[in-house]
């Protein structure tokens, strides 16, 4: 059975958390390859994940982690749009 389509709603969530990972990167100063290779992960797996691409939860938490921040300042919240 074919999994079904994102909706826009969770294609926009999706985006929200990417973009929130990249910006705590940036602002640590961290470079997308050294995250990637805390999280023994690909560069290009992590730019999926920042670009939109849904991040899987053990991993997000995983993510927030390594940046040093709670899983919940990666997730939007209902007033926020990134």
């Amino acid at each position: 059975m074919a999994p079904r389509p994102r909706n826009e709603e969770e294609l926009q969530f999706d985006a929200c958390v990417g973009a929130r990972i990249c910006r705590t990167r940036k602002a640590l100063g961290m470079k997308g390859v050294d995250l990637a290779r805390a999280l023994d992960i690909s560069q290009q797996r992590l730019s999926s994940y920042e670009s939109g691409y849904r991040c899987p939860p053990f991993l997000l938490a995983s993510i927030a982690s390594k940046l040093g921040v709670g899983v919940q300042a990666l997730i939007p919240t209902d007033k926020d749009t990134a």
